[in-house]
């Protein structure tokens, strides 16, 4: 789901990646709530504080109802989160993770692009018939 040159820092993407880190580490242990508009309706992905950027268990998803329109206004399509979610990953840090550089940004992607295509089947799976 990730385009090429949207991987890990050093990828040469645009949009301040540095920055966006900067901005969610300041905060490491404030729960973030995101809208994510998906084909089967939004979804609310909560990052759990803590967890490893590479733990199976780092975001909580919940189907959005009327009370989370208002508390979180901007859905944000699927598909433009991928960049977030890169950030979202290395923010909470990779743990005692000792590969290389390469190996560290394949896997960042690779999870990125799993928790994307989770989020995607999530919200088909519980979408109101």
């Amino acid at each position: 789901m990730l385009a090429p040159g949207h991987g890990a820092p050093g990828s040469g993407r645009q949009g301040g990646a540095a920055g966006s880190r900067a901005r969610l580490c300041a905060m490491p242990d404030a729960p973030r709530r995101f809208l994510i508009a998906t084909d089967f309706g939004d979804v609310v992905v909560s990052v759990r504080p803590g967890v490893d950027g590479l733990a199976s268990d780092l975001l909580e998803l919940s189907m959005a109802d009327a009370g989370v329109a208002e508390a979180l206004p901007v859905a944000t399509p699927l598909r433009a989160f991928a960049a977030k979610m890169l950030d979202i990953i290395e923010a909470q840090g990779l743990a005692d993770f000792a590969g290389g550089e390469r190996l560290r940004e394949m896997l960042v992607r690779e999870k990125a692009t799993a928790e994307l295509k989770r989020i995607e089947h999530y919200a088909k799976d519980h979408a109101a018939s």
